[in-house]
């Protein structure tokens, strides 16, 4: 076969930086979890011939906070949302994409999370967890050509799931533990 290559790569290049703080404040058996992080994206991609440069800087500020209820000893439970950042890149395959390889805008998603952990002398523990997760990505627009172009955050995809968890100890050398997810994606 002939070793030259048929098409361009595509070179990128990613800077974060982040800055977070948080903080609990409890009264009783009660807490709440404040939280936000600063984020500074700094993306560039570009063709290995120097051709379709894209360069671009993006800050975030994404918050989250929590609310914990200790209703009894070992027992503790927790409602809590935040924003997250997601970010994308086009696939590098020019026979599919118009913008292939492109460097994508990041865009925030969201969490919202309720769940319940029982710790118990001996070790025994158990965990339960309810979460919907709201997403953005991509989406494809069919182009004369056959191709597409791939869009930032034209779509949005929703996970919800339940996580469980636990864990008996039957000895001092012999512990069991189970996990299970259901997710709707």
């Amino acid at each position: 076969e002939d070793p030259t290559p048929g098409t361009l790569n595509t070179q990128s290049d990613l800077t974060n930086t982040e800055l977070s703080a948080s903080d609990v404040l409890r009264a009783g058996p009660g807490s709440l979890w404040l939280g936000a992080r600063w984020v500074r994206l700094e993306r560039a991609s570009v063709r290995s011939d120097g051709t379709e440069a894209v360069s671009f800087q993006q800050d975030f500020v994404t918050p989250w906070v929590g609310l914990g209820w200790q209703p009894w000893t070992g027992g503790f439970g927790y409602a809590s949302w935040g924003r997250g950042v997601e970010i994308e890149s086009v696939p590098n395959r020019p026979d599919q994409f118009v913008n292939y390889g492109a460097a994508l805008p990041a865009l925030e998603s969201e969490q919202v999370e309720l769940g319940f952990k029982q710790i118990w002398t001996g070790g025994h523990a158990l965990t339960l967890a309810l979460f919907t997760i709201d997403k953005p990505y991509g989406d494809d627009v069919p182009q004369a050509d056959g191709r597409v172009l791939r869009v930032a955050g034209a779509k949005e995809s929703r996970h919800r799931g339940l996580e469980a968890r636990g864990r008996f100890v039957a000895g001092r050398s012999l512990r069991l533990e189970g996990r299970a997810t259901w997710l709707d994606a």
